[in-house]
């Protein structure tokens, strides 16, 4: 989670910069997905989707690798477990909230707010993870 906070705020300058309506209208149906989910599984396919399609529309490559590394370890089995546990449906629909929060930041394309809102969700689930496992304040 530390990378993720690091890396993904980052990533909001470069998506402010270079995304496109189509990226956005990607990332919307995604959210779509997700908020429609009937089970875990379909919400983390809608989530993923999200934050990858956030990462492709800073148009770098290079961001898009170091990404994939993030999204191999979302899917590991300790981070699996994790999510299992934390991902109660007060927490989804915070979640839900937060990336709807995110997106409108984004295509206002507010730098400031969109980051803002980008390591507030971040920090979210970093709480909601590890909370049990040491004190992470929320």
């Amino acid at each position: 989670m530390q990378a993720r906070l690091l890396f993904e705020v980052a990533m909001v300058d470069l998506i402010v910069h270079n995304a496109t309506t189509r990226d956005f209208d990607t990332m919307e149906a995604h959210l779509d997905a997700s908020e429609s989910a009937h089970s875990a599984a379909e919400f983390e396919a809608g989530d993923e989707g999200f934050h990858r399609t956030l990462a492709h529309s800073t148009r770098n490559p290079l961001v898009c690798e170091m990404y994939e590394l993030i999204g191999r370890a979302r899917g590991s089995q300790l981070w699996g477990k994790l999510k299992q546990r934390s991902l109660t449906p007060e927490n989804r629909l915070r979640y839900q909230r937060d990336h709807r929060e995110i997106l409108e930041a984004l295509r206002r394309r507010d730098l400031e707010r969109a980051r803002e809102l980008t390591q507030q969700h971040l920090l979210r689930i970093q709480a909601n993870l590890l909370e049990g496992h040491r004190h992470v304040p929320r």
